[in-house]
């Protein structure tokens, strides 16, 4: 099954937070039992009737609304259906909260239009009563499948919008988080990474086979590798030109997988011992596509060395 993409738009204002969903229909198995189970009113070939579809309208948002739950300073709040649609699967309206606001609530579809019942779109926009707007929110994605994502994006007073992607079965999470919840977050957050990727298990695996048993040089080449990562990460996120110190042909490789990469400081200390030497041509170098590092070793360079 696909991952569900569960897009929300929040917005404060006026003593209430605005949120306008779009749920896919039936990308995974929970989404599809709820659309079956709201019995949506069906023409054809199983295509919505979007003339007296409207009529299952609160019991999907009411679906929807149980499965993602806001608080205010820890307190559930409640919704209210204030508009709802059905839109086509090409529909791009949920780029921003203004076109969002503005199709959901603008013309409705044709009633002749022809929607897959487990293709298309159901828009909901839900108001929620807030006490105050410097209240601390919090959003959580009650189903437990780490599968499903939701996209959110919070626009707070007076303030820019934020970006949020959360998973089912991550828990409450701070829409205006503190230093301290938010470095909770993207610590747990990076350690289910980790765990989630063969690659990075692989890798780990091959830093640690080389040491015969653990101890602080393990830790400290672990500890280099996770800063490292974490500066291209900083890097490749704000658009800082990374470029290397020394040793090209270990850095020519790590350039080369970085997004930022600017240039690569060349020196040929190690073209005295190896058969092919790095080529620099009009500017520019290619990474060896040989295993590992692609360095093969002269060995009659290396004679003549040690003669020497």
């Amino acid at each position: 099954m696909a991952d569900v993409a569960v897009v929300h738009l929040l917005d404060l204002a006026d003593a209430k937070i605005e949120i306008i969903d779009l749920l896919i229909g039936e990308e995974a198995e929970v989404v599809g039992k709820r659309v079956q189970d709201l019995d949506l009113p069906k023409r054809g070939p199983g295509y919505v009737d979007l003339q007296s579809v409207s009529e299952g309208f609160p019991a999907a948002a009411a679906a929807t609304s149980r499965n993602i739950a806001l608080h205010e300073n820890g307190l559930a709040l409640e919704p209210r259906l204030a508009a709802a649609r059905i839109s086509e699967p090409s529909d791009k309206s949920f780029e921003t909260y203004a076109r969002a606001h503005a199709a959901i609530t603008g013309p409705k579809l044709p009633e002749s239009t022809n929607v897959h019942w487990n293709q298309g779109w159901f828009d909901a926009h839900l108001e929620y009563p807030i006490a105050s707007e410097r209240s601390d929110f919090s959003l959580e994605l009650r189903l437990g499948l780490r599968r499903l994502k939701l996209f959110v994006s919070y626009l707070p007073p007076g303030g820019p919008a934020r970006a949020y992607q959360l998973h089912g079965g991550a828990g409450r999470v701070a829409l205006d988080p503190r230093w301290y919840q938010a470095a909770a977050t993207f610590t747990a957050s990076g350690f289910w990474h980790i765990l989630g990727g063969l690659d990075h298990l692989l890798f780990l695996l091959c830093l640690v086979l080389p040491f015969r048993r653990l101890g602080w040089p393990l830790v400290a080449v672990i500890t280099s590798f996770t800063v490292a990562h974490s500066i291209t990460l900083i890097a490749a996120a704000n658009g800082i030109e990374v470029s290397s110190h020394l040793v090209p042909e270990v850095s020519v490789h790590l350039l080369a997988a970085t997004r930022t990469a600017h240039w690569l400081e060349y020196v040929d200390w190690a073209d005295a011992i190896l058969e092919e030497p790095m080529q620099v041509v009009d500017g520019s170098v290619v990474p060896p596509d040989r295993p590992g590092l692609g360095l093969v070793w002269s060995e009659e360079k290396l004679r003549r060395l040690e003669a020497l």
